[in-house]
């Protein structure tokens, strides 16, 4: 039989189990918290590698999304005391993700690609052929977007890459921004669109960064 002193040590030997093992499980957050962090940080590092006139922000976390909005704006870590402006472009390894759309001195507002303001100079990475891609209501909230003005005569096909052209100067030229998905008639009738799925899974974002400056940068602003 257990006696009164015995059942307190057991007691507090399980508190005290309890207490390691939930260290051990907040050590364990926090090893695959960093190891996920330099894996991003090796990303961003190959950004600027096969991009050597990109000015890069340092990574910028993900800390809240935009109350009821339909097209996935987020706000990140980084402000104008980083280097931030209103219309850099916003990308991951992957691809692009959007544009600065409000900036604070610490903090800043992301538009995403699904958003309708929000138009980018594509083409098509092989076939060139030449559009604007755009987001529409109908499609955010399977996180696509289209790329319109299409000829009739369109030649792309599920699977082609789409990237940025040279047409607008938010963005720098041969970004990736997404693949096709499908070819629709547009509400016209007279052209076409692609329906498109971005090459960042917008989805499940952590972290991003901007790109502050890049090559041509200051002509095409002046073009615009």
């Amino acid at each position: 039989m257990l006696t009164n002193t015995r059942i307190v040590t057991l007691d507090t030997e399980l508190i005290k189990l309890s207490d390691e093992n939930a260290a051990l499980k907040n050590k364990l957050l926090d090893y695959e918290d960093t190891k996920q962090q330099l894996t991003e940080l090796e990303k961003f590092m190959g950004i600027k590698k096969e991009h050597a006139d990109y000015v890069l922000s340092d990574p910028c976390s993900i800390i809240g999304y935009v109350t009821n909005d339909p097209f996935h704006s987020f706000i990140i870590n980084k402000g104008s005391d980083d280097g931030i402006e209103l219309q850099d472009p916003v990308v991951t390894a992957e691809g692009i993700v959007g544009i600065i759309s409000n900036v604070s001195n610490t903090y800043s507002t992301v538009e995403t690609i699904c958003s309708p303001n929000l138009s980018i100079g594509a083409e098509s990475s092989e076939k060139k052929e030449s559009g604007i891609v755009e987001g529409d209501v109908t499609l955010t909230a399977d996180y696509q977007c289209r790329m319109i003005y299409l000829e009739k005569e369109t030649t792309l096909k599920e699977g082609d890459l789409i990237v940025t052209s040279n047409s607008v100067g938010i963005f720098p030229q041969g970004y990736l921004i997404g693949s096709v998905q499908s070819i629709e008639p547009m509400d016209s009738g007279l052209s076409y669109c692609a329906i498109l799925k971005p090459s960042v899974d917008l989805a499940s974002l952590t972290n991003v960064i901007v790109i502050t400056d890049f090559a041509g940068k200051e002509q095409k602003d002046a073009e615009n």
